[in-house]
């Protein structure tokens, strides 16, 4: 919507100054305009708001009801008939609806310079601003309140009178002043000059309590100092009190102090006085500090500076660490000295120019459902460094100490890009250990090693399902032909269908545990390959180590071959050792042939 509109303004009476007439004038003006909307005059009823505001619109003068200050909007809307884009309206008349403030005399001595501000609503669009605001000038009749002609009726003239309108001349006659009202003031003297044979106690109307002693006395209203300063000595316990006791300024042993009775205080930048808490009058709030103890500082670039107090000047181009700034800038908070040394973006992101925290003890405590501590880092980067200090033991001397509690939590988890040479968990150790599992590794995919030493166990096993009743480790066992996929306990010699032995006798473990999840599972380890002990049979002669052993009739056990060409596919191994008795276990490296 656009909405052009012409006024013509015309006073017809004198709201200021002195004329020679002596009846009393309506605060009124009559206001003429004319309102288009979207390129058609506006015909129907309006509703308009009206205010009279100086040059720069933040102070306004008049408003038809009297809400308006600072130039804003009034509340209430004056209806007015509207024909082919024409209205006329008198500004100030009391009788019509809305318009409840009559124009004051006083509107038009703060400045020569006054606005009419008008809004206009069409009942469609809404209330708008109607640009620009419209100067007043004054009609012929009313230039002739400029000048003063003819006799002065009293009570004529109000407020001051310029000594540019008495004219050059001197009064060299005697001014008798009439002292008939004790309130009535004789006049002003405004040079430089003494002036003797006056009575003190009708200055300026007042008597001579008006007038404030040296000590003792308290003054009312507003005192100008000009260039001057005040100077309250050298004594303790001075204080200004504003409003009251519970505000003001004062001085205590080697403090001076402010109180606030609310717990506010403020700093405005421009602006005009208003009484509202916080309200810097059109100016700028640069920092307050509320009843909470939480100080505000606002601003494009707000923020502290903390200098080295041993520096004796403030330093405006300091080096690295001869300053720090804490500021907020583009919507980040940012420590500075020389560069930004730590940002901390709107989204809780945390960037340092270098290691994050250097703490003795707990660095990060991190709580909730969320990440509790989460690094990315780009290019050659490193998201998370951490250095251990002296001494050993898991937790003690860790760089990175990691430990869930909850159920299936995880300690670390790591995440890897897409790439060959990406890791997610990268470790190097040139004497000692990269990486130490204290219980059982999984892992879904490929392991790739360079050499694999195992120190927990001696032999190669999968696991299988086991047919007979007897499962002791250190039994022979053979293929169930009976049940396909399964094992049995041996119990013939020279058993051609001989497989391998229950592992983890004598404390021997398997080192390899080959296993497919899902498919190929079963009741215990066997070993197919590596060292594992063996229950002996000696009934078919003593074993020595380099034995060939083969399956016996005593089941599950082991006996040294003697007929080599019956034992062709039915070789466990070869004995590393003899067996402790006739029935006892024997060590084996196990060879399937």
């Amino acid at each position: 919507m656009r909405i052009r509109f012409s006024c013509c303004l015309t006073i017809l009476v004198v709201l200021f100054g002195l004329a020679s007439a002596r009846a009393q004038v309506p605060q009124i003006i009559n206001y003429q305009g004319r309102v288009v909307v979207d390129k058609t005059n506006f015909t129907g009823t309006g509703k308009f708001k009206f205010a009279l505001v100086i040059t720069t619109g933040i102070v306004t003068q008049w408003s038809n009801d009297g809400t308006s200050s600072s130039g804003s909007e009034p509340t209430s809307a004056v209806s007015l008939q509207v024909v082919n884009g024409l209205y006329s309206v008198l500004l100030g008349d009391t009788s019509i609806p809305n318009m409840t403030q009559p124009i004051p005399i006083s509107a038009f001595t703060f400045s020569s310079d006054i606005r009419l501000r008008v809004w206009f609503n069409d009942g469609v669009h809404g209330f708008q601003l109607l640009s620009p605001d419209q100067r007043i000038a004054a009609t012929p009749w009313a230039m002739v309140a400029a000048k003063v002609t003819g006799d002065v009726a009293a009570g004529q003239i109000t407020g001051l009178l310029p000594a540019s309108q008495l004219g050059g001349g001197t009064i060299t006659g005697t001014v008798t002043f009439a002292n008939s009202s004790p309130s009535a003031a004789p006049f002003a003297v405004s040079n430089s000059n003494k002036v003797g044979s006056l009575n003190c106690d009708l200055l300026d109307g007042f008597d001579s309590t008006a007038f404030v002693k040296r000590a003792g006395d308290t003054m009312t209203g507003n005192l100008a100092m000009g260039t001057f300063g005040v100077s309250f000595g050298a004594e303790t316990r001075q204080m200004i009190d504003l409003y009251n006791t519970s505000y003001g300024i004062g001085i205590q042993n080697s403090t001076l102090y402010e109180r606030s009775s609310g717990g506010n205080f403020a700093w405005f930048r421009g602006g005009v006085h208003s009484d509202n808490a916080f309200d810097p009058g059109g100016g700028l709030l640069t920092m307050r500090l509320d009843g909470n103890g939480e100080l505000h500082v606002a601003g494009a670039v707000a923020g502290f500076s903390l200098q080295n107090r041993q520096s004796t000047s403030y330093v405006t181009t300091p080096t690295a660490g001869e300053r720090w700034d804490a500021f907020v800038s583009g919507g980040v908070y940012r420590l500075w000295s020389g560069t930004d040394k730590l940002t901390i973006d709107i989204n809780g992101k945390i960037t340092a120019a270098s290691a994050l925290f250097s703490v003795t003890g707990t660095a990060v405590t991190a709580t909730g459902t969320g990440r509790g501590l989460e690094a990315s880092a780009t290019g050659a980067g490193i998201a998370v460094r951490a250095i251990d200090g002296t001494g050993g033991g898991a937790q003690t001397s860790s760089g990175v100490y990691a430990e869930s509690t909850q159920s299936d939590g995880n300690g670390v988890v790591a995440v890897a890009n897409n790439g060959t040479d990406a890791y997610a968990i990268w470790g190097k150790s040139t004497s000692g250990y990269a990486g130490v599992f204290d219980g059982k590794l999984k892992v879904n995919g490929t392991a790739f090693v360079g050499a694999l030493t195992i120190t927990g166990g001696a032999d190669v096993a999968e696991p299988f399902k086991i047919s007979s009743k007897n499962k002791q480790r250190g039994s022979v066992l053979v293929i169930d032909e009976e049940q396909p996929g399964h094992l049995t306990e041996s119990t013939q010699p020279y058993d051609k269908r001989v497989a391998g032995v229950i592992s983890g006798a004598n404390g021997v473990r398997p080192g390899i545990k080959l296993q497919q999840d899902g498919v190929m599972e079963g009741d215990e380890y066997v070993a197919l390959s590596g060292r594992v002990y063996v229950r002996a049979d000696t009934g078919n002669g003593k074993i020595k180590p380099g034995d060939l052993l083969t399956t016996s009739s005593r089941p599950g056990c082991a006996m040294r071959v003697t007929e080599h060409e019956r034992a062709q596919g039915a070789i466990i191994g070869k004995a590393m050792s003899e067996p402790s008795d006739p029935e006892g276990y024997v060590l084996v490296l196990v060879t399937l042939q």
